[in-house]
């Protein structure tokens, strides 16, 4: 994105590259950082936020917010969702509407491109890094995947999604190992390994094994009957 802004006119006309439409390089405002807001320590270890008068609160250098693509912004462009900013980009540029578009795949369609990395949930982490190897393509093979709960946060709709994509990543020669308590996701494993009886200290044993059928079938299981089978 950064690479289209500093190919417009406007960008060239001034001299600027790619690093001043970055709020971490030369486009950062050197007053806030890139953050739009200074931070007041008012006492007692207390701060306020007040909205930087150099910036007028972008966070980038006057010359970069000069710079429109199509009439945006890069500040306007980092503020759009995922989903707005495929339909921005999907005829502009192939690499960002492919990455776009495996974002939405995963449910991560809500989110904006500019949101702050402490703001992401787990979950949501496990979903971008997750897009990012099927935007891969096949060049994505012979990898093992460990996830933690990616489900999490998801709507039934949105885990059938994520569930379809994982299995791309598995018809692509790769193997997915994760923790889930989602019994759609466990019935689409191809083997589990079920810990119990309990949580905490009357946990961590393991009380049953083996595909979705064959716990079905263990009476040690407690996960079994809740499972769905072929």
């Amino acid at each position: 994105m950064r690479k289209l802004f500093s190919e417009c006119q406007e960008a060239k006309a001034k001299g600027l590259g790619i690093g001043y439409f970055s709020l971490n390089s030369k486009g950062g405002c050197p007053m806030c950082h890139g953050d739009g807001v200074i931070h007041r320590h008012i006492g007692f270890g207390n701060f306020i936020d007040l909205k930087c008068d150099k910036c007028d609160g972008f966070g980038f250098v006057a010359d970069t917010m000069k710079v429109h693509l199509d009439g945006k912004t890069i500040k306007d462009c980092l503020e759009m969702s995922v989903s707005e900013a495929y339909d921005f980009f999907k005829d502009k540029d192939e690499v960002i509407a492919n990455i776009l578009n495996v974002l939405i795949r995963v449910g991560m369609g809500y989110i904006k491109l500019g949101q702050k990395t402490p703001t992401i949930s787990g979950g949501e982490s496990q979903r971008i890094k997750l897009a990012k190897e099927l935007s891969k393509g096949k060049s994505a093979k012979g990898v093992l995947y460990i996830l933690d709960e990616p489900s999490t946060g998801l709507s039934f709709y949105d885990c059938e999604k994520l569930l379809h994509l994982l299995n791309e990543l598995v018809d692509m020669g790769n193997t997915i190992i994760l923790t889930e308590h989602d019994t759609s996701m466990l019935s689409n494993c191809d083997w589990i390994i079920e810990m119990g009886p309990a949580g905490g200290k009357n946990g961590g044993y393991v009380i049953a094994e083996g595909s979705p059928l064959e716990l079905k079938k263990n009476p040690s299981s407690i996960i079994g009957k809740c499972l769905k089978t072929k």
